[in-house]
């Protein structure tokens, strides 16, 4: 696997709702108040829950629901969900 960080990163710019929100270190990305965030739908909160879940390991920092996921998600995530799961890795 390339650096972790560098893989979580472009894990979670796979996700199209999620480019602009993510910036190049993980190590600054404040998963607490993008979960609380207001004026994201249902698919960038569970986008974001996905990435922070295979990041972090767990699903403490946000709530991760695939069959809600999968529900709200559009085209363009379900691909970059099925992308990652046919090869799945965490850093």
């Amino acid at each position: 696997m390339k650096d972790p960080k560098a893989y979580i990163v472009e894990l979670a710019r796979s996700f199209p709702c999620l480019r602009g929100l993510v910036s190049e270190d993980p190590a600054k990305w404040d998963v607490e108040k993008l979960w609380k965030a207001t004026g994201l739908s249902s698919g960038e909160h569970y986008a974001a829950a996905f990435v922070a879940a295979v990041w972090s390991g767990n699903d403490k920092a946000m709530p991760f629901n695939l069959i809600k996921a999968m529900g709200c998600w559009d085209h363009e995530c379900l691909a970059a969900f099925l992308v990652w799961a046919e090869d799945p890795k965490w850093p």
